[in-house]
């Protein structure tokens, strides 16, 4: 069984925002976060249930305005994905210091949306990809 079908990965690659700026011109423009559930029913009454999520997350980068000059929604949209990403950083800090304390999952969508993945009985890799500005 394949966790994902290639036409889905190309129906989800479709819905990303990429928009130019000064210094990228395939400046990804949103974060983009497929989930994959998959569940076993199996014993004798069917009361036996395996369940498990997979998450795939393709983060935006952070810019810095005043490299990008970027202006009007450009400039908000920027400022949305600094936010996330921030907040993201934010409730790792937390769940790996205090995790019986207040995480603010609810302070940004990306986060809310990867609450049951950030907690809790997960795993979690992570793959980058990096491209230095040319000169």
């Amino acid at each position: 069984m394949e966790l994902l079908a290639a036409y889905e990965v190309e129906f989800f690659t479709a819905q990303r925002k990429i928009g130019e700026t000064s210094i990228n011109e395939m400046s990804s423009r949103s974060h983009l976060t497929i989930e994959s559930s998959l569940s076993e029913v199996s014993g004798v009454d069917s009361a036996t249930i395996l369940a498990a999520t997979v998450n795939f997350v393709d983060l935006s980068g952070s810019e810095r305005a005043s490299q990008t000059n970027s202006v009007g929604k450009r400039l908000k949209g920027g400022g949305h994905i600094n936010r996330s990403l921030l907040t993201l950083g934010t409730v790792i800090r937390k769940l790996s210091k205090e995790p019986n304390g207040h995480i603010p999952y609810r302070d940004s969508k990306l986060t809310r949306t990867l609450q049951n993945s950030l907690r809790g009985n997960a795993k979690t890799a992570r793959v980058c990809t990096l491209r230095t500005r040319s000169s």
